[in-house]
């Protein structure tokens, strides 16, 4: 959605013509990448919570030490999510490269 491939819709290729045309264009592919990484920050957050609400309420079935090691990996999940710079898909990609 991020990576509009349309070139600018203008009858008129004169330099003014063009430069609204593009300045459109970019605006579009700008508004559409904000949107992309809102979903991924939303999405990604509700992972985290799906996964915390699983550990403290729906695993009643599982022993305590496994709920136990689910709610830490869970809640290291939030926090590191919540207070690096880095994004979720730059640490998998960093994770991937060392292993």
């Amino acid at each position: 959605m991020a990576e509009n491939k349309t070139e600018p819709d203008s009858d008129d290729f004169s330099d003014d013509g063009y430069d609204k045309a593009y300045e459109e264009y970019t605006e579009t592919v700008k508004a559409f990448s904000a949107i992309s990484d809102l979903f991924f920050v939303c999405g990604t957050i509700t992972l985290g919570a799906g996964l915390f609400f699983y550990a403290t309420e729906a695993s009643g079935h599982l022993p305590d030490y496994v709920r136990t090691a689910l709610m830490l990996g869970a809640m290291y999940f939030l926090i590191r999510m919540l207070t690096t710079e880095m994004s979720i898909a730059d640490q998998l990609a960093l994770l991937s490269l060392v292993s």
